[in-house]
């Protein structure tokens, strides 16, 4: 039997989704809960590996399992009782055999925020990126535009990760104010490891006016690292939501 189940998450207390050796992660804390309550081992599949710290409004994973005779209400109900307050399980349903949470996703959506204010508001602190200095917002919208499309994003991946191809699809790339709060929403087909916070990053020195919006074709044509921005905290980012087919 195929089961996914469609959860949220704050990142904040968590060293991102996938399990790491002597680290707490969102993953390893499902699967501790599932064993504890139902004294069957799972193995997950998520959609996503996010960071450490980065949340999640809508996150999917699947695991297989056979011999099991709780009901998926039951499931969400019982690890609902017994996960962290800043994890929830949303739905549980039977899916095909061969769907996978990871490998299916067409489409994935993300939310970045910005608190451009020049004292910090404490109660906005484990999802927003603070950032104290003025910021030229019409700039960084005029530079956000020229992410759309199919580019090779070399030069806005984080080194080492062993990834040959670095061609990905940006389907939006927006960004919005409201008063001292600005808001970046990106969707593509797939994003390389930092790739989000980087381009955050990027938008923020061009706000700043250390690089101009015009600058982004040429630096995305570069595939150099050096010449894009630096990597914006993870606190900040959150995936809004995953698209599968159906």
């Amino acid at each position: 039997m195929n089961i996914c189940m469609r959860i949220c998450y704050l990142g904040t207390n968590y060293f991102g989704f996938q399990i790491q050796k002597d680290k707490v992660t969102i993953q390893g804390v499902i699967e501790d809960t599932f064993f504890k309550i139902f004294k069957k081992k799972i193995k997950t599949i998520g959609c996503s590996r996010t960071d450490a710290g980065v949340h999640a409004k809508e996150f999917y994973l699947n695991f297989h399992i056979d011999d099991f005779n709780v009901s998926c209400l039951g499931i969400q109900n019982a690890l609902n009782t017994y996960l962290p307050y800043d994890i929830r399980i949303l739905d549980v349903y039977i899916v095909p055999e061969l769907f996978h949470s990871r490998y299916d996703v067409k489409q994935k959506k993300y939310e970045y925020r910005i608190l451009n204010s020049k004292i910090l508001d404490p109660f906005r602190y484990n999802e927003y990126m603070h950032f104290k200095y003025d910021l030229d917002f019409n700039s960084m919208k005029e530079a956000g535009l020229y992410f759309v499309g199919e580019h090779d994003f070399k030069a806005f991946m984080s080194s080492n990760t062993g990834v040959k191809n670095t061609v990905r699809t940006i389907y939006e790339s927006s960004i919005y104010k409201h008063e001292d709060v600005i808001i970046y929403n990106i969707s593509g087909n797939g994003f390389l490891y930092n790739m989000v916070r980087i381009i955050v990053g990027t938008l923020i020195m061009v706000g700043q006016g250390k690089i101009n919006p015009s600058d982004i074709p040429s630096i995305i044509l570069s595939k150099n690292r050096k010449n894009a921005g630096f990597v914006s905290e993870a606190r900040g980012l959150c995936l809004k939501k995953v698209l599968y087919d159906n």
